[in-house]
């Protein structure tokens, strides 16, 4: 599946996408914001597996802008009809631009259009209050607050904010599918 926004184009990654994926999460830059700033170690060959099988209900989604060039990832997870989604833009000269807005926005129509599901739920790190803001425009709610929740890499705790968009909500923002 592709499709493309008016600025971005958006397809399922392919086995091809490992080694930029695994870049991308080993770089401390890209990933300080999820909580690891030396980045992660990713066992390229599961990796590549992972992408090789994905299933309709676990997909890691490549951005691409301009003229398919890849700027960032984002990917969700169905679980018991909530949707857990994630997003990166990894290219820094993409960011601040929309673009991550726009992306969200399409994998947001998709999910609950193409899916039974009742709810999308993600969070992000306190610290990460671009993201907090994009999210809240897109009308999530912020449903919890988890106060020192896991130990980064460099042993500071962390404490995740956790927002969710619910169907009834979906509608009243975005209209009827």
């Amino acid at each position: 599946m592709t499709t493309h926004n008016m600025r971005c184009h958006i397809r399922a990654a392919t086995e091809n996408d490992a080694t930029l994926l695994a870049d991308w999460w080993a770089d401390g830059n890209v990933m300080e914001h999820a909580g690891f700033p030396n980045g992660l170690k990713t066992d390229f060959d599961a990796l590549r597996e992972r992408l090789k099988t994905q299933t309709k209900s676990n997909i890691i989604w490549m951005i691409e802008h301009p003229a398919h060039h890849p700027i960032g990832e984002m990917n969700h997870r169905i679980k018991e009809r909530k949707a857990e989604i994630g997003i990166k833009l990894c290219v820094a000269t993409s960011q601040n631009k929309g673009l991550g807005s726009e992306a969200l926005t399409w994998l947001i129509h998709m999910l609950f259009k193409d899916y039974d599901i009742v709810a999308i739920v993600l969070d992000t790190m306190i610290e990460n209050i671009r993201a907090q803001a994009v999210y809240e425009k897109l009308h999530f709610k912020q449903i919890d607050r988890l106060e020192n929740c896991w130990q980064d890499q460099l042993g500071h705790w962390r404490t995740a904010m956790v927002y969710q968009l619910t169907y009834d909500d979906y509608q009243r923002h975005y209209g009827k599918i």
